[in-house]
């Protein structure tokens, strides 16, 4: 602003567009006698059209750390805007339930390793079917020499019994003693004696010899059963092993680590409480992923193409008269109703603005901006020159 004296009106006069010229001898009548007036120096600038609408912050990806699984959280000490790193462990579950978990499965599995290990130990077996075959040879021979033993004691029976009948024939004729008639019929009768014995004696060694071919296919028949009692195992194991995966899987998520190095934006739970699965811990974010999102009209949007520089300024990230330069990355296809405040309802699209190269960089170390700050984007549509 200068201050005037009415000695000075006609050199301003003089370097001022003629277009200004009734204006300033206006002023100059009512300066009267030396009374001093501010005015303001009026410059030619070209004429901007833009698109200028509202627009905020925005991460184009937050990241959620969440329940694995039913279970109780410990307190979680991050707060919000606390920096982490990638794979720090930010959240935890109570580690002794799932311990338990895995330590039992791991019981399991070991008790099944030994069973599996005792039941397919076949040496004992196999020695039985060895010593049974050796036992089957053996009854083979007993049986023969039992079927021998017979036919000589019935060939003993058959001569004591023809001795018997012909000493009685000399003996009805007196030709004989009754002494030696008596010896024969002692001998027939110890004969028959024998026989019977014999044919007795051969028969259950016929019967032992039947239970005894048996042996050996009883014995592989029960080596076979314990070889499908070690594929019940097996399959048992495997089943324990998958169990045993799962527990020390879920031991393993028991630990939530961060995926991100970022800040923590928002901290729904802190204290330790029993949650169901997919419950949200706390959301993590990039900041260095920051970028601007614009709800701009449907009529205006057609002028906007990706690509397009834009100049976003406000509070949020520059100083006042400022701006940061961004560039247009994407447009949503489809748009959505929004009512403004003077209740009238608008079209609008919302446009996607990443910062230039550099400048958040520069924004984060001087302004720290956050996550939906409020900003304008401005895109220039076009610029006509001064008269």
């Amino acid at each position: 602003m200068n201050t005037l004296r009415s000695g000075r009106f006609f050199e301003i006069v003089h370097r001022a567009p003629l277009a200004l010229l009734p204006l300033m001898l206006l002023a100059g009548c009512s300066l009267g006698g030396g009374r001093s007036v501010d005015v303001v120096v009026v410059e030619q600038r070209p004429i901007r059209q833009y698109v200028d609408e509202r627009a905020k912050t925005r991460l184009p990806k937050i990241h959620l750390i969440t329940m694995p699984y039913n279970g109780r959280i410990q307190p979680i000490v991050l707060e919000e805007g606390d920096a982490v790193q990638e794979g720090q462990v930010v959240a935890q579950l109570v580690s002794e339930d799932i311990e338990n978990e895995v330590a039992k499965a791991k019981a399991v599995v070991e008790r099944l390793a030994r069973s599996i290990e005792t039941e397919a130990d076949m040496s004992i077996w196999e020695t039985a079917v060895a010593q049974a075959q050796d036992f089957v040879r053996a009854m083979e021979e007993t049986v023969a020499a039992a079927y021998s033993r017979t036919q000589r004691s019935e060939a003993n029976k058959d001569y004591f019994e023809k001795y018997a009948e012909t000493i009685k024939n000399l003996y009805e004729r007196n030709a004989v003693e009754k002494l030696e008639f008596d010896e024969a019929v002692l001998n027939r009768s110890r004969s028959q004696l024998e026989y019977d014995e014999s044919i007795s004696d051969w028969r259950t060694n016929q019967a032992y010899q039947l239970a005894t071919n048996r042996m050996p296919e009883m014995i592989r028949q029960w080596m076979s059963n314990k070889r499908l009692k070690v594929a019940e195992l097996e399959k048992q194991q495997q089943e324990a092993e998958v169990a045993l995966a799962e527990a020390e899987l879920r031991q393993e998520r028991a630990k939530m680590t961060s995926p991100v190095d970022g800040v923590v934006l928002e901290r729904p739970t802190q204290n330790e409480r029993y949650l169901p699965a997919g419950e949200v811990l706390l959301e993590i974010g990039r900041l260095a992923d920051l970028e601007v999102e614009a709800e701009i009209l449907s009529e205006d949007v057609y002028r906007i193409r990706p690509g397009n520089a834009v100049e976003i300024y406000g509070p949020a990230v520059a100083e006042p008269g400022a701006f940061a330069a961004g560039t247009v990355v994407r447009i949503e296809p489809e748009g959505f109703t929004k009512t403004s405040s003077l209740g009238v309802e608008q079209q609008r699209v919302l446009v996607l603005i990443r910062f230039a190269e550099g400048v958040l960089d520069d924004m984060l170390e001087t302004r720290r901006p956050g996550v939906d700050h409020r900003a304008r984007a401005r895109r220039v549509r076009g610029e006509t020159p001064a008269a």
